[in-house]
């Protein structure tokens, strides 16, 4: 388990590479959707070690903004629910790729960080226009916009499978920042009144 938490992102990038040598070797056994969540899956890893190593510093930004210490939480732990979620919303969309809802959280979520990363340059006063995993973000951000207008112009998803995709992505989010806050001793309605109080402090 040790070596888990501690080599996660590494376990993740594994992963990834995997998924992305059999996508080259089986190309046309995949089918389009299948195709994207793989490209969308070495986005979102690029993205993570963007964060976290190559600059990184984006949970470090984040917790200063917070004024909570995370320099006592073991190596890798603060990423571990990270990528058990990223894990979990590529593969169960690849397995089932009928299930038009799975793809399109995946898209939500490539939206979301886009557009998290240009207002936490705002939120957290950075003086130049750049947070940890912005450019990967933005690359997502548009990758995410492309699927998007395809599944909609193909008819491939409908109002129910918005509505499910709305729900995963926002439950999956909500899992993935309790994981995160519980290494730090944190509840997560707590972490939220912090990092709302945070902000208002801010702009006050």
């Amino acid at each position: 388990m040790k070596f888990l938490i501690k080599h996660n992102l590494m376990i993740l990038s594994v992963y990834t590479l995997i998924m992305l040598g059999v996508l080259v070797a089986f190309w046309d056994s995949f089918l389009l959707v299948q195709r994207f969540i793989i490209g969308f899956l070495v986005l979102i890893t690029l993205h993570e070690w963007e964060e976290t190593k190559y600059p990184g510093g984006f949970m470090e930004i984040m917790s200063g903004m917070m004024c909570i210490d995370i320099s006592k939480a073991p190596e890798g732990s603060l990423h571990l629910s990270q990528a058990i979620y990223i894990t979990a919303i590529t593969l169960l969309p690849l397995l089932f790729p009928g299930a038009g809802w799975l793809s399109l959280s995946l898209m939500i979520l490539g939206i979301f960080e886009g557009v998290v990363h240009i207002l936490g340059i705002k939120l957290t006063k950075r003086e130049k226009p750049y947070t940890p995993g912005m450019i990967t973000g933005q690359i997502m951000l548009v990758f995410s916009g492309i699927g998007i207008y395809f599944v909609v112009s193909k008819g491939i998803v409908h109002s129910l499978d918005w509505l499910l995709a709305v729900i995963l992505f926002l439950g999956g989010f909500f899992l993935m920042q309790a994981g995160v806050f519980r290494v730090l001793g944190l509840k997560y309605v707590d972490a939220i009144k912090i990092m709302r109080e945070r902000v208002k402090s801010m702009h006050s």
